[in-house]
């Protein structure tokens, strides 16, 4: 029992440092406002994925291939 108090006292102190939060003021924000548009750009969020194929030992993907990737409009890609 003195032991999970320990620890949940610690989290509280922890959780109250000074240091730890940082306050944010009106003068801190920047608004940014976007016009719209009807152009069509990739997004990661509503797109499809390209499937790279790998194995554990596999070398990581390179720049190239990559940015041929999002050439073809696609911005994710799924390699198990």
């Amino acid at each position: 029992m003195f032991n999970r108090m320990s620890a949940m006292s610690a989290i509280l102190l922890v959780s109250f440092l000074p240091w730890q939060r940082e306050a944010v003021s009106s003068r801190d924000l920047v608004q940014i406002s976007y016009s719209p548009t009807g152009e069509n750009f990739p997004n990661p969020e509503r797109g499809f994925y390209r499937f790279a194929p790998g194995t554990p030992t596999s070398p990581p993907l390179d720049a190239d291939t990559l940015r041929s990737y999002r050439d073809q409009g696609q911005t994710l890609v799924f390699r198990p």
